[in-house]
């Protein structure tokens, strides 16, 4: 595809939304998890490409696209029969990143999506002995897959050289029930200079019809930019999510309404007000108060749309 054609699709988007319904005649697009190969063309004009550098290479997209915007290129893959030249045959997980990742201005990855079932070792590649499935990131459960990602984002940033630019598309899944934002799991190292949000298009899903609709369905993938500062150190600034858990008990910030309320409903709905008492003590939240049975009865009776008496000093939840 001549170099202007493309510019003139990438140039029609303006602003932090991107939509390209057409993924353009780039790799193969019978590859499970390709993105549109105006992505890549996005991302080599926004942002000056001249040597773009992408993990997870997959079925040939981006080495194609580069080619046709005139820029260098270099990919890495774990399939052990890689679909291009410039592509090297990498798991990322163990292997160290190729040197030539060190000389592109921008790295790219459209990372695996976990626990979304995609299996790419034994299906889109390969894999006779079953090594690589283990290494399949598509194939982990979400927490062990961002873990997975994450390692990845961290190896690929390290191996970056002062002043890189990086792309992530990543996006959301729901699975089983269960709805999983990676976004709100992903190691962002350096500096975040640009998100975008990358409408999605032509999916699998989009053709299925549901008879109870309790969710919204899922249109979209997001697009966050990094940077590797330039200044020298030895220090590799990076943010991470992570989930906490805390004993409401332990809360210090938690209100009393709250903690009884809490004990109460895991306690079957109903106790006497002593049974309460003794539920919260040796927590941080009774570290200060010398008379917990007096807190109890004082929180009980004053909220009564959360409490109810039933006598004898016994209280229950409200319905």
């Amino acid at each position: 595809m001549e170099k202007q054609d493309i510019l003139k699709v990438v140039r029609a988007n303006e602003g932090t939304v991107l939509s390209f319904p057409d993924r353009g005649p780039w790799g193969n697009n019978r590859y499970r998890g390709n993105c549109s190969g105006y992505i890549h063309a996005f991302l080599i004009d926004q942002y000056n490409v001249n040597y773009m550098a992408e993990m997870y290479a997959g079925g040939g997209t981006g080495y194609d696209v580069c080619k046709d915007m005139q820029v260098k290129y270099i990919g890495a893959d774990i399939n052990p029969n890689p679909v291009r030249p410039d592509i090297y045959v990498c798991n990322a997980l163990v292997d160290e990143i190729p040197e030539e990742f060190s000389e592109a201005d921008f790295v790219f990855q459209h990372m695996p999506y976990p626990e979304i079932g995609i299996k790419y070792a034994g299906s889109e590649y390969a894999d006779p002995d079953g090594r690589l499935k283990s290494q399949d990131i598509g194939q982990m459960n979400f927490t062990k897959g961002m873990q997975a990602n994450n390692k990845v984002t961290m190896k690929l940033y390290n191996a970056m050289h002062p002043g890189a630019k990086m792309g992530i598309l990543c996006g959301n899944i729901r699975r089983k029930g269960k709805y999983h934002d990676m976004m709100l799991s992903l190691a962002l190292p350096g500096e975040l200079i640009q998100s975008i949000v990358k409408m999605q298009h032509n999916c699998i899903s989009d053709g299925r019809t549901y008879a109870k609709k309790n969710f919204v369905p899922i249109v979209h993938e997001n697009l966050v930019i990094l940077q590797k500062p330039f200044e020298q150190t030895y220090y590799v600034g990076y943010v991470l999510p992570k989930t906490y858990q805390i004993d409401i008990r332990n809360s210090i910030s938690a209100t009393w309404r709250d903690v009884f309320r809490y004990v109460l409903f895991n306690k079957g709905g109903k106790m006497h007000y002593k049974q309460l008492a003794d539920a919260v003590k040796g927590y941080k939240k009774s570290e200060n108060n010398r008379n917990i049975e007096a807190k109890a009865r004082q929180t009980l009776r004053r909220y009564t749309k959360t409490f109810r008496a039933c006598g004898d000093g016994y209280y229950e939840l409200v319905a």
